[in-house]
């Protein structure tokens, strides 16, 4: 299959879909990128509602994987609108190196639209190893390293990149101060072009961070359409993506150029669906040990947190959900759950970001906890309140309890 792509109508370029790239070992939805590593990622899918950020619509079908084996990320016209292109990791890395190398060449990329690769647990727990936007804004810098949130003064480092196949680490080698979160960015030709430490921003213990990457256009307030007249179409392209967990060998010093090739990590191993082979051995087999079980528990439910807008002087609402699971096997922790939940309000506001699905993992204590979003990173009062529910939860190895059920909903007004 042939995809041609337009950014801006600036530049054309065109690159051959490898039909079935996306059917890996990784099993279904996942697909795994780059190929032998063992990476597995989701593709976002917003059901045709507009989610932040943007806000915009996110479309499965935006994401591929080319023929020379790089990922791209678009933003196409789908069912009479246009959508954008997300992907996130299926698990937690921690603490380590993430280095990634870009094929987009930002400064063919229009001024309203974005791209990145970033580490994002919630609204208050993101590192964006790079972000290529200028925020509707010609004549600023087309690039930056964050450690959120971006309103603090010394969180955000900008700069210029002046073409393609930049490579792009961040080390986050602890968790007690910005200073321990870490980047560079590097020429084709090995030459660094940025290199800085995090002076302000929310530094944070891993936990059901994963990596994202997306690319979506920045809709400034007041405006309803910012996209230039006659685009067509965006992608964002990404020939590599390495982790190395913090003291591995294989993570170059800070200050050299980092090499880009994905080390081979296992992906969890889906259920064997073949019938065990039959014992050689005429004695009877024992009897195996039942699956541990999962107890789900709310044990915080929802706490919500009251934000006053200063410019407007407007009172919002933030939502957190807290999902903590427990073991019928004493000494066992239930690490590393895949939970799918959904966000959604108890009455309909325009913007709100609602419905609002996603993945996550439980952290080393079982728990598990997610932030509400919204397009203002707050709920206006009209909503009236929030709901949060756990779809379902996964863990190979395990099973649920008999007692619980799913999906699990829980909610509170305000």
């Amino acid at each position: 299959m042939l995809a041609c792509l337009t950014s801006g109508c600036i530049a054309v370029w065109c690159t051959t879909v490898l039909e079935g790239a996306l059917a890996t070992a990784c099993g279904a939805p996942t697909f795994e990128w780059p190929a032998g590593s063992g990476y597995c990622w989701y593709k976002r899918s917003s059901g045709g509602v507009a989610q932040g950020p943007g806000p915009n619509t996110f479309e499965p079908s935006n994401v591929a994987v080319t023929a020379t084996g790089a990922l791209q990320l678009m933003i196409q016209q789908f069912d009479r609108s246009i959508a954008c292109g997300e992907v996130f990791l299926d698990r937690s890395l921690g603490l380590g190196d993430y280095i990634f190398t870009i094929e987009t060449d930002p400064t063919l990329m229009d001024k309203t639209l974005v791209g990145s690769p970033f580490l994002y647990a919630d609204d208050g727990s993101e590192i964006d190893v790079v972000e290529y936007a200028r925020w509707n804004i010609p004549s600023i810098e087309n690039g930056q390293f964050v450690l959120q949130p971006y309103t603090v003064t010394g969180s955000t480092r900008r700069f210029n990149v002046t073409g393609p196949f930049y490579t792009f680490r961040m080390r986050w080698e602890g968790t007690t101060h910005p200073g321990e979160v870490r980047f560079e960015a590097w020429s084709p030709s090995g030459g660094l072009l940025a290199s800085w430490a995090a002076e302000a921003g929310n530094n944070f213990v891993p936990k059901s961070e994963k990596v994202h990457i997306n690319h979506w256009i920045f809709r400034p307030e007041g405006v309803n359409n910012p996209l230039p007249s006659g685009f067509v179409n965006s992608a964002m392209t990404l020939s590599c993506f390495k982790h190395c967990p913090l003291g591995d060998a294989s993570c170059t010093a800070m200050g050299s150029m980092p090499s880009c090739t994905a080390i081979s990590v296992q992906p969890p191993s889906p259920p064997s669906t073949e019938s065990p082979s039959p014992s050689p051995d005429p004695s009877p087999s024992p009897s195996p040990s039942p699956s541990p079980s999962l107890a789900p528990t709310f044990t915080a439910g929802l706490s919500i947190s009251f934000i006053t807008n200063k410019n407007k002087n407007i009172k919002t609402y933030r939502c957190t959900a807290k999902l903590t699971l427990s073991s019928s096997t004493p000494g066992q922790t239930p690490i590393g759950a895949n939970i799918n939940w959904t966000w959604s309000s108890r009455s309909s506001v325009a913007d709100s970001g609602f419905p609002y699905s996603g993945l996550g993992t439980t952290d080393a204590l079982g728990v598990f906890s997610n932030t509400a979003p919204s397009s203002g990173d707050a709920m206006p009062a009209a909503l009236g309140g929030c709901t949060f529910t756990v779809n379902s939860i996964d863990l190979p190895g395990w099973q649920l309890a008999a007692t619980e059920q799913l999906p699990r909903v829980v909610s509170q007004l305000w």
